[in-house]
This record gives C-alpha cells, structure tokens and sequence, in this order.
C-alpha cells in the first residue's frame, strides 16, 4: 500500500496501534482496501441496443440474473458473483454484466450459462421474471437483497429488473453457432418462431492468466 493513492483523513483522537496497542502519534489516517487477484472463469453478458442501462437498472438486472442462475443451475449463490463494468466494446450499450466463479481457478459453473444454444440463458431469465413477482415496494431478502449486496439495497428494484429482462423471454436463436467463446443469440418478440425481429445478447466466455477477477 502506498501513500497518496488513497484518501487521507485527519483526527484529532487518540488511537493506539493496532498491532502492538501502544499509543499513535500519526494524525493522517490513509484509507485503504484489501483486495486480491485470482483467475477464474468469467462470461460477460451484453444486452444489445440498450444505450443507456442506469445503475438502478443495472445492479437490480445483475442480481436478479445471479440468483437465478444459482436456482437454475443448481449453484451455491457463494460459487459465483458478478459486478458491472463500462462497456466500450462495439455493442450499443453502456454497461457489461460480468458474471463469474468465485472459485479460483474457476469451477466450470458461469460457462453453463453458454450451454444448450442460449436456452440456459432464457432458463435463467425466466427463472428471473419469477422471482421478481413479489410485492414488496421495491425490493426485500424474498427477490433481490442478500447480505453479500448490502451496499446496493437502496438502488435494488424488482420492477426494473422485470421491465428490462421481459424483452428477453421468449423464443431464442442462436446467430453464432458452433463458436465457444462467443454467442449472439436474439430473442424474438412474443416468442413469434420464424421473426426476424427481437432482441438480442451477446454472451462471451473470458478465460485465461490475463483475465482476473478482484475481490
């Protein structure tokens, strides 16, 4: 940890040291975060042609997504987490929602998300919209909280989880068959089999030394 990267506070109060308990005579108090890196398996996930998904919108999507995916893929809701990161990739939208193993090196359990031509995906989505059917004002430990996600509970809705991932319910195509890493799959409107119109994702399985995730 180095000083003047982090935010200095200053206190007048007496303190002792914590590792010896003898009394401090340091007044700049540095703020600092402990973290570690690791490599695992990671799957980002894009919604195609939302331009702008405000963080309200975004954090209630992301954990409405993650408890689905331990309800339907059978996980430990502790096995996997994700975060949002900016996109700045080609797709037409503002946020990336990245999912992944909370294991090192990485336990398999995001990449099933990739499985069946998309429909683990809608699965997850579905299971999704199910739980968000709650009647809370906004949200509760029944649909979104848990006490991992503390720090977002006030931003957490689950009428906005359920108006953006009811675009994503119903029949699915797969654009990019046969590639593992990549998939464009688009969910059609209505479920209408044959349309040409709907919406679409992109998933993206990320692995590799380069690829890491900080917690």
């Amino acid at each position: 940890l180095r000083k003047g990267l982090a935010p200095v506070i200053t206190t007048l109060a007496a303190h002792n040291k914590p590792n010896t308990g003898t009394p401090c005579g340091e007044k700049d108090l540095h703020k600092a975060i402990l973290c570690y890196v690791y490599n695992t398996d990671i799957v980002r996930i894009l919604f195609n042609d939302v331009p702008t998904i405000t963080p309200q919108t975004a954090y209630s999507v992301l954990y409405a997504i993650l408890g689905a995916i331990s309800v339907s893929l059978d996980v430990e809701p502790s096995d996997i987490s994700g975060c949002l990161r900016r996109n700045s990739s080609s797709e037409n939208t503002n946020i990336s929602f990245v999912i992944y193993d909370t294991v090192p090196g990485g336990a398999g359990h995001v990449k099933r998300i990739l499985d069946n031509n998309g429909e683990n995906l809608r699965k997850i989505i579905r299971q999704a919209l199910a739980k968000m059917n709650c009647d809370c004002d906004s949200s509760c430990y029944k649909c979104l909280r848990t006490y991992s996600n503390q720090k977002y509970h006030t931003l957490l809705d689950h009428k906005k989880a359920t108006e953006f991932l009811s675009e994503y319910s119903g029949e699915v195509v797969e654009e990019v068959p046969g590639v593992v890493s990549s998939q464009k799959l688009t969910f059609l409107e209505n479920g209408v089999s044959g349309s040409k119109y709907g919406k679409s994702v992109v998933l993206q399985h990320l692995a590799g030394p380069q690829l890491s995730a900080i917690v």
